[in-house]
């Protein structure tokens, strides 16, 4: 979803809308009923670089989406 001004929207199961920038919305699009380790995998693998180096930031941002409860990771 996008808003007024373009800026890439994810909304909650309680309606509530949240700005991100499309790194974020990458994460969030793959991130559906995986562990949180998959989707490390996974985006590894699609962009060539090392696991260990991407999980913490991708760890950040899952962790963050999860506190607005716009992602379950397992």
């Amino acid at each position: 979803m996008q808003d007024s001004e373009n800026n890439l929207v994810l909304v909650n199961e309680k309606d509530k809308g949240y700005r991100v920038d499309e790194v974020v919305a990458v994460i969030w699009s793959k991130a559906d009923g995986k562990t949180l380790e998959n989707l490390v995998k996974e985006i590894a693998e699609e962009t060539q670089l090392d696991e260990a180096e991407l999980r913490p930031h991708i760890e950040m941002i899952i962790n963050k989406l999860k506190e607005v409860d716009l992602v379950e990771v397992q």
